[in-house]
């Protein structure tokens, strides 16, 4: 099911998770944003806490959660690995 409380510009996130069979996904900041079809914003360049797991209403991370995931590990600038939940 997808979420109307994510972001818009982090739908497309969810959706990609959503239809992901494999229970670790490692995404680079790259494939992310070609994802998203735009450019992360500077925090997630900057803050491993941007990506904290979070089902609050519009966040962005409220788009991975929805999908069964959740970051287990960040690589500032180079990846993420989100882990089926």
């Amino acid at each position: 099911m997808i979420s109307s409380a994510v972001a818009d510009c982090y739908l497309p996130l969810q959706i990609y998770l959503t239809r992901q069979t494999d229970p670790t996904i490692f995404l680079s900041f790259q494939q992310i944003e070609i994802i998203l079809g735009d450019a992360l914003p500077e925090a997630a360049y900057k803050y491993h806490c941007w990506w904290v797991n979070s089902r609050i209403n519009g966040s962005h991370a409220a788009g991975w959660v929805t999908a069964g995931f959740e970051v287990c590990d960040v690589r500032i600038g180079d990846y993420v690995e989100f882990r089926k939940i």
